[in-house]
């Protein structure tokens, strides 16, 4: 508990056919700190395609990927899956459409609400007179109102929010072009004219209902499988970077990592099938520390500045022998101290007329 415990530098040296058994027993046992000082890869880990498809569904239908590993028939799966992927990203682009198209419908109702609803009524009845509505920036408000007096163009604005300004511009038939420049020099956004349209703000509200149901009926449909094969995959994945980590000895694979050494015959034990040799090492061990339970939420804060080398105590005990003092100094300040004196001082009068008129407000 003061010291970090005592770990032993392991050698183990498998056969090729086992040595993903034994790394998944090492992972089950929990104790096997492996050494990954060798670059690791995944070039030969023939799912990865798979696996980053499978998350990126995962994360798009808000599935949970807390499930217990069992082996899966990935091979089975796979042009499944492959497809889910492609129809997976088809609703990614309809929904991030659908998305822009929301942001249109808004910014359209608030200027319609800007202008008192008059900009519905004009898309719905004006047909010979062209004319634009967008919004554009406070601060070239002034140079667009003068352009549009050079160019004989009639121009009506009104505040928005955060600076911005609501502004619908009507243009003879000859110059309806001069929008374009309006837009580009004056970085106007106009909105087009028919998301002013209620019938455009239902049409959106039903996509939005379909692709969300359709969301919701691939989740219920695939969650199981696809939490599944994640998990599976997942762990597939971290066997393979430990594989590629490993060296090659007499047509074996051997793998090097830390054990504590008081599960050293729990270790043999397991590994009962494999050669293990015990070595010296100069590479710094990784740092296995026990705190007690009740000591962990002290644990946390003190490991989240940076975690303590193998060759230091456990820094959380002497950490709380002095939590108080450090708490004492934090607050030592004396322009602070004066500070919280002087407010707790005049929080103490107007707490005492308070309590004065409330007393006797009840006799």
């Amino acid at each position: 508990m003061i010291f970090p415990e005592k770990l032993l530098y392991a050698e183990i040296e498998v056969e090729k056919d086992k040595v993903e058994d034994v790394i998944f027993r090492l992972g089950k046992w929990g104790f096997f700190h492996p050494d990954t000082s060798k670059e690791s890869s995944l070039h030969f880990f023939k799912y990865e395609n798979l696996f980053s498809q499978i998350k990126s569904i995962s994360d798009f239908l808000n599935v949970s990927l807390n499930q217990p590993y069992r082996e899966v028939k990935v091979e089975a799966l796979k042009d499944k899956f492959s497809n889910l992927y492609r129809r997976v990203l088809n609703l990614k682009e309809e929904l991030a459409q659908l998305n822009r198209e929301k942001e249109l419908v808004n910014l359209a109702d608030m200027i319609n609400r800007a202008f008192e609803g008059k900009v519905s009524q004009l898309v719905e009845s004006l047909r010979i007179i062209p004319f634009k509505v967008g919004t554009l920036k406070k601060e070239v408000l002034n140079s667009l109102i003068i352009y549009l007096k050079t160019e004989n163009l009639y121009g009506i604005f009104s505040p928005l929010y955060q600076g911005d300004t609501a502004v619908l511009v009507f243009s003879p038939p000859d110059k309806e072009h001069l929008f374009g420049k309006i837009e580009s020099s004056f970085n106007v956004a106009f909105v087009p004219s028919k998301y002013f349209k209620r019938e455009i703000k239902e049409e959106v509200n039903l996509r939005e209902n379909r692709i969300r149901e359709e969301i919701e009926k691939l989740k219920k449909q695939y969650e199981k499988k696809l939490a599944s094969i994640y998990t599976f995959l997942k762990v597939k994945r971290e066997i393979s970077k430990l594989i590629s980590s490993s060296t090659k000895r007499n047509g074996k694979r051997v793998l090097k990592g830390w054990i504590p050494e008081k599960k050293k015959e729990e270790f043999l034990d397991l590994l009962k099938d494999c050669k293990v040799r015990f070595l010296q090492s100069e590479k710094i061990p990784p740092t296995l520390i026990r705190t007690p339970k009740f000591l962990k939420p002290i644990e946390e804060i003190v490991f989240s500045y940076s975690y303590p080398s193998y060759y230091d105590i456990n820094p959380v005990l002497p950490f709380v022998a002095v939590f108080i003092l450090l708490f004492g100094i934090m607050f030592g300040d004396i322009g602070h101290g004066l500070l919280l004196s002087t407010v707790a001082l005049l929080l103490e009068k107007k707490g005492k007329k308070a309590l004065g008129t409330y007393r006797v407000s009840h006799r």
